[in-house]
């Protein structure tokens, strides 16, 4: 056991043990910080992708919400025609609500031609009063111009569908 003893005082194993289990000590911590950054980094990358499928997922809904904004003006304008002023008085009533609906949507506020859709809404309103006065007999057949309001909803329809447009390429350029 003395040889022993002799063996690691002349040859300094405790100290090359303190000194090698400093090192070693050491590299653990710099693989744990290195370790701790790769983490960090990887939940970032992971937070900007659910981010971007938010975004998209959210430019699709307004998107989706626009074409149907858009088939229900091609839709009253057909119905105009035909003179089917209750369906018509629906279809605008189910127009300003999608409209409602995408207004009150904080994504889409970001868009330059958010103001559109205002402008949609009001002239929906506009028509709609327009019908029921007519429908109630205080309005006239003239006021009930449908050449006049079907020009309004195509020109309606091709803003939304500019809006629609400027939508999708912001969404698609994101990602």
């Amino acid at each position: 056991m003395e040889q022993v003893h002799h063996f690691i005082d002349t040859h300094y194993v405790a100290q090359w043990a303190s000194i090698s289990g400093l090192l070693i000590s050491f590299f653990g911590f710099a693989v744990t910080i290195l370790n701790v950054v790769r983490s960090r980094d990887a939940a970032t990358r992971a937070e900007e992708a659910a981010e971007r499928a938010i975004r998209a997922i959210t430019g699709i809904e307004i998107v989706d919400g626009l074409a149907e904004a858009i088939r229900l003006l091609d839709e009253t304008q057909r119905l105009n025609r035909l003179g089917e002023w209750a369906l018509v008085l629906d279809r605008h009533r189910a127009f300003r609500n999608i409209v409602g609906d995408l207004k009150a949507n904080d994504s889409i506020s970001k868009y330059k031609n958010i103001g559109r859709l205002q402008s949609a809404f009001q002239q929906s309103c506009t028509m709609s009063n327009t019908i029921e006065l007519f429908l109630d007999g205080n309005g006239t057949a003239q006021s009930v111009n449908v050449a006049q309001m079907n020009k309004v909803l195509t020109k309606q329809a091709e803003h939304l569908g500019a809006l629609m447009v400027e939508i999708r390429t912001a969404v698609g350029a994101k990602q």
